[in-house]
């Protein structure tokens, strides 16, 4: 849970244009924990998914796994493009990192929108999603 509050704030300030004109120093060392953080939780979920189990069948272990290669391919682009001072592209790529690793979130925000609309789940099983 730790990891899901550090990822969302740490986010959102790397998104900010004054936190990045006013500060950079902070901008730099919040976005390599970011970067890090992201890395850290995607691979532990690839782990999870594969090799401790968890609910779910092939097709959402497989959107998992798709979520945190995405995650893992736009973190190292965006790594790349901040050390070569290729800032314009830089920012395309953060930008598409915050977006994935936010993915998690709004699936969980989404869900339980639904579970909160429907009164409880409706169109797949709780036990095994």
């Amino acid at each position: 849970m730790t990891s899901a509050v550090l990822i969302i704030a740490s986010g959102v300030f790397q998104l900010m244009p004054w936190v990045r004109r006013r500060a950079p120093a902070f901008h730099r060392w919040n976005g390599r924990l970011y970067l890090l953080t992201a890395l850290t939780i995607s691979a532990a979920g690839l782990y999870i998914v594969w090799f401790r189990g968890s609910i779910g069948d092939l097709g959402q272990h497989l959107g998992i796994s798709l979520n945190a290669v995405l995650i893992l391919v736009c973190a190292s682009f965006a790594l790349r493009h901040a050390i070569a001072r290729n800032i314009a592209v830089h920012r395309r790529w953060a930008l598409r990192l915050f977006l994935v690793v936010s993915g998690v979130w709004f699936f969980r925000i989404g869900l339980m929108a639904w579970l909160i609309v429907n009164h409880g789940p409706v169109g797949f099983d709780m036990k095994t999603f």
